[in-house]
């Protein structure tokens, strides 16, 4: 039998910070806007890896202010 693999540790470097996919999804943005918003540094960023990286509490200070209750799970809109 086969021994389990040990779940992958997230890069230590990555800590605190979510993707840009992440905080669209946290603030119910696409990813163009959350980009614009990136340009414009409204939310800072850092490039780790050659990946934008985003400040996880930017983004739930940003969600905050833009209203929302549970800034990790937005609520879905009916279609």
């Amino acid at each position: 039998m086969t021994p389990m693999k040990r779940p992958a540790n997230p890069h230590p470097e990555l800590a605190g910070t979510v993707s840009i996919a992440e905080a669209a999804r946290r603030l119910n943005l696409t990813h163009k806007q959350v980009r614009h918003l990136l340009a414009t540094r409204i939310l800072n960023f850092t490039q780790i890896r050659g990946k934008f990286r985003i400040p996880a509490d930017e983004v739930t200070t940003l969600a905050a202010r833009r209203g929302r209750a549970n800034p990790a799970h937005p609520p879905r809109l009916p279609r």
